[in-house]
């Protein structure tokens, strides 16, 4: 594989990191739903993955404790409403020491419910306060997404607050309303309140902005800002920032910051053993995840790309593409760039929905879904230590 990088000086690269501890956290027996949305988290002693359909606690060993191993329905019973829940999203604090979950549920219009731990050690479901609003009742109301559904929430946590960001569709989900950004105060929800300020129409149908708007976490205990993140939801090769100041008293957000990266395009439907004649579905351009790490801002999506690596609507294969932002309080500047593809001329692995995380030493690590066509899907990953070069590709062990 190929990893395609712009960086800034000759130093070479040393070798990635290897694979930890690899484990089987859910499957569809156990959930019950297709997509799963997987989505998990490391604490101290614990990793927390929900999944639709199923949450579980295991040790850092990764195996199962038995401490919380039950439906996201009943975990979220108090304040789903009797609607099923979807879209899972968790976060471990670690300047809070505490665990954030968020899904929504999928009545019409729906909720957006939050879980808040009282601890960085999980002892059952107790261990939980659990929080909902309704997405288009927070604010002034009736407003811009009054009656729709929010989609899809992301999460983002920082000293002063939970970012969560949504599209949100009409009720019958045929027209997109915009994407609506919510910050919620996190001392106030620690206290036992909730305390939650929308922004609306960050991007609509017709007006440019971020497009299924990523919260971004950020565990510099002296922050004083927040970050909302997404593709432009009308053009392609751009990315939209929204800054959120005062997050912990009264915020308000920025206009557009726009920032032009390497070109773009749609991931193309995803081949892959069992899905012939129908091929999985390769989603849209959206960011995956977004975080903050020495004052870089690290996020990562799935595009289509050519055997070059360079974006292509005819490209035939997916790739991970990701980019690191810096001086995110002035004007924000692209660092570098790289995309994870296949460069085979024939039969090429597809890696998409790729999630990014970067360590305090800056060392990142990429983590796509890569189903082959003969074969299974398999989880890959891909690591990179801290180095800076000038447009270089380079070969990059995968992990399964």
């Amino acid at each position: 594989m190929d990893v395609e990088e712009a960086k800034t000086d000759a130093t070479a690269p040393s070798a990635p990191q290897t694979l930890g501890t690899n484990v089987i956290a859910a499957t569809i027996s156990t959930s019950g739903f297709i997509p799963p949305d997987s989505m998990g988290a490391v604490g101290p002693t614990q990793i927390v993955v929900p999944v639709n359909g199923r949450i579980r606690t295991l040790t850092k060993t990764g195996a199962l404790d038995g401490i919380i191993d039950t439906t996201t329905d009943n975990f979220f019973t108090s304040v789903r409403n009797a609607s099923t829940t979807s879209d899972p999203r968790v976060v471990f604090d670690r300047l809070s020491q505490r665990w954030f979950i968020v899904m929504i549920n999928t009545a019409t219009p729906n909720r957006v419910l939050v879980a808040i731990s009282s601890g960085a050690t999980i002892t059952g479901m107790g261990s939980f306060t659990f929080f909902q609003f309704r997405h288009d009742f927070v604010g002034p109301t009736p407003n811009a997404d009054t009656g729709g559904f929010a989609d899809q929430p992301s999460l983002g946590v920082d000293n002063n607050a939970l970012y969560v960001g949504v599209n949100v569709f009409n009720a019958a989900g045929t027209a997109f309303l915009g994407s609506t950004g919510f910050v919620i105060n996190k001392a106030n929800l620690i206290g036992g309140s909730l305390v939650v300020t929308p922004f609306r129409q960050l991007s609509t149908g017709s007006i440019a902005g971020p497009f299924a708007p990523l919260g971004v976490t950020n565990m510099n205990p002296s922050a004083t800002e927040g970050y909302f993140i997404g593709v432009d939801n009308l053009a392609f090769s751009k990315l939209q920032i929204r800054r959120v100041s005062s997050p912990g008293g009264t915020p308000s957000i920025s206009s557009n910051i726009t920032l032009t990266v390497p070109a773009t395009a749609l991931p193309r439907t995803v081949p892959a053993q069992g899905s012939s004649p129908l091929p999985l579905d390769g989603n849209d351009d959206r960011l995956v995840d977004a975080q903050i790490t020495n004052g870089s801002l690290w996020t990562a999506h799935g595009i289509q790309v050519n055997s070059s690596g360079v974006a292509s609507s005819t490209g035939g294969r997916n790739g991970v593409r990701f980019y690191e932002i810096i001086n995110l309080t002035t004007t924000p500047s692209l660092r570098q760039s790289g995309t994870l593809f296949d460069p085979a001329a024939s039969n090429p692995l597809f890696f998409w929905t790729g999630s990014i995380a970067t360590s305090g030493q800056g060392h990142t690590a990429l983590g796509p879904v890569s189903p082959l066509l003969r074969h299974s899907m398999a989880a890959r990953s891909t690591a990179m230590l801290e180095w800076r070069s000038t447009a270089v590709s380079r070969a990059v062990p995968l992990g399964r």
